[in-house]
C-alpha cells in the first residue's frame, strides 16, 4: 500500500532502484494517474470478514499453486512513462546498484552456472515437494541464517568460480599444475560435487557424519544429501505432518548444512595445500566440527540484542531454532543469559 501512496515520489525519484517488483509498482502507478476519478486507498485489517480482502487472499492462494506465473500486462504508455533518477536522490550505494543492473543485462549467463541452478531446484522439488524459480536461490542467500562467509562460498560454487578439477586442464595450464586435476584421494577428476559428496577424505565423511547425528535430534526427516539438496539448502522448505512450515527446522538446516559445506571445503583446502595431502584425524575434525557450531549458537544469541534494530533476531524464533540440539539439561532462558555458556549436545561415537 505504501509503494503506491506515500513512497511514490521518493521511489520515483530514486529509479524505483529500491523497490520490490517494481515493474508492477511502476504500471499500477500509471493506471491510477491515468484515471480522471480520484483514487482513494484505505487499510482494512487482514482475515476480518471484508470482501475484496477475502477475494484477494483467496486469488493470492489460487496464484501461489500455480507452476508458472500468469502473464500480465506492464506496459506503460509513454505519456506516463518515467525513467531514470534525480540525482540529488542517489547515494553512492544507488548508483553503484544501477550501474551493476545495466551490467547485468548486458553480461551472457554462465552455462556452468545455469546447468548447477537446473540441478538445484529439480533435486529440491524431489527433496521437498516445492517448486523454486532460479532467482528464488539466489535470493535465499541473503537470509539472515548464512553467514557472510557462507554466502560467498556459496555464490562462488553456484558460479563455478573455484579452481579445481576441469579448470586445471585448460590448454595453456602447464603439465605440472594439470596435475592438480585430479583428486589425490580417489584418483579421480575433482569437482566441488565430489569434494562435497564422494571423496573418500576422513573430514568430508566425518562432517556430514556429525551432521546427520545432530540433525536426527531434532525428529525430523533426513533427506538424501544429493548436489542440489546440499546446495539448495538456502533454500529449503520443511512442513510438518499438517503440510505447514516449520521456519524453527529450516534455520536449523540452513545453518547447518552451509557451516558444514563450508568447513568441508575449508578441511580440504588445509589438507591439499597446508598439509600435502596429509588427512585430519577424526577427532581433529569432530573438535572443529562442534568448535564452530557453538561459535554459530553464540552468534545467534547475539543477534538477538535489541540494539541491532531491524536486523536482530528474535529470540523466540534463536530459542525454537536451537533448543533441540542442546542439551536437555540447558536452561530455557539461555537465549537471554549471556553469562551461561551454551553449546550443541555432543554425538557419542557410533
Amino acid at each position: 500500500m505504501d509503494a503506491l501512496t506515500k513512497n511514490v515520489k521518493a521511489q520515483e525519484d530514486e529509479g524505483y532502484l529500491r523497490c520490490k517488483n517494481k515493474e508492477v509498482i511502476r504500471a499500477a502507478v500509471a493506471e491510477m494517474r491515468a484515471r480522471r476519478a480520484w483514487t482513494a486507498v484505505e487499510w482494512v485489517k487482514g482475515h476480518s470478514g471484508v470482501g475484496g480482502n477475502e477475494e484477494a487472499d483467496r486469488l493470492a492462494g489460487m496464484g501461489a499453486t500455480k507452476e508458472f506465473g500468469d502473464s500480465i500486462e506492464l506496459e506503460i504508455p509513454p505519456k506516463l512513462r518515467i525513467t531514470g533518477a534525480k540525482l540529488q536522490a542517489l547515494s553512492q550505494r544507488l548508483a553503484y546498484k544501477a550501474i551493476r543492473a545495466i551490467k547485468d543485462k548486458k553480461t551472457k549467463p554462465r552455462r556452468a552456472t545455469g546447468e548447477t541452478i537446473e540441478k538445484i531446484t529439480a533435486d529440491v522439488e524431489r527433496a521437498y515437494g516445492v517448486k523454486l524459480r532460479p532467482q528464488a536461490v539466489w535470493e535465499a542467500l541473503k537470509g539472515k541464517h548464512i553467514t557472510k562467509e557462507c554466502r560467498q562460498f556459496w555464490w562462488k560454487a553456484l558460479n563455478d568460480a573455484f579452481m579445481v578439477g576441469r579448470h586445471w586442464l585448460r590448454e595453456k595450464m602447464p603439465d605440472q599444475l594439470k596435475e592438480r586435476a585430479t583428486c589425490a584421494k580417489c584418483g579421480v577428476l575433482d569437482s566441488m560435487e565430489h569434494i562435497l559428496l564422494d571423496c573418500e577424505e576422513t573430514g568430508r565423511r566425518e562432517i556430514w557424519r556429525l551432521v546427520e547425528s545432530t540433525w536426527r535430534r531434532t525428529r525430523n526427516e533426513w533427506p538424501e544429501l544429493t548436489w542440489g539438496v546440499i546446495m539448495g539448502a538456502p533454500a529449503a522448505v520443511i512442513r510438518d505432518n499438517e503440510n505447514a512450515r516449520k521456519p524453527e527446522a529450516e534455520n536449523l538446516w540452513k545453518a547447518m548444512i552451509t557451516e558444514a559445506v563450508y568447513e568441508i571445503w575449508k578441511l580440504r583446502c588445509e589438507r591439499v595445500i597446508q598439509r600435502e595431502g596429509r588427512e585430519f584425524s577424526e577427532n581433529e575434525v569432530t573438535n572443529r566440527w562442534y568448535k564452530m557450531m557453538d561459535r554459530r549458537v553464540a552468534l545467534d544469541r547475539n543477534m538477538t540484542a535489541k540494539h541491532l534494530g531491524k536486523r536482530a533476531l528474535r529470540k523466540e524464533l534463536v530459542r525454537a531454532m536451537w533448543t533441540p540440539v542442546l542439551p536437555r539439561d540447558t536452561q530455557l532462558n539461555w537465549v537471554e543469559q549471556y553469562g551461561v555458556l551454551v553449546g550443541i549436545e555432543r554425538v557419542k561415537d557410533q
